[in-house]
């Protein structure tokens, strides 16, 4: 039963390891390709939420900056029902929201220095 255990998280490592090479191709594609940035970021959120419901574990760290995010998104919102054009202003919206999650893909998944130092 240990045995298990330990290749099943030895296989989530690896996806571990997938997600932050597909945040590095999404950082590295942004100033390239919005195709390829949009793939990378989607595949990454994709593989993110699939290894949390796999582990039946809920991961979204804690960050000092929560309070800014949530009152920026509700600044987002207040806008969007006040503006001239709604539906552009939602459009523009979600493409900035959806932008967030970001951060805590990053903080997920990079949790040790064993991650950023290759030597």
């Amino acid at each position: 039963m240990k045995n298990i255990l330990l290749e099943n998280e030895h296989r989530f490592f690896g996806l571990d390891i997938v997600i932050i090479f597909l945040l590095t191709l999404f950082l590295f594609s942004s100033a390239i390709s919005i195709a390829g940035m949009s793939i990378a970021y989607t595949s990454a959120a994709v593989l993110w939420v699939g290894g949390m419901i796999v582990r039946k574990k809920f991961s979204v760290p804690n960050t000092p900056i929560d309070g800014f995010l949530i009152a920026y998104i509700i600044a987002e919102a207040i806008s969007t029902i006040f503006a001239y054009n709604k539906a552009q202003s939602f459009q523009y919206m979600c493409h900035r929201v959806t932008l967030l999650p970001i951060i805590y893909i990053f903080l997920a998944n990079i949790n040790c220095h064993e991650y950023l130092s290759p030597w």
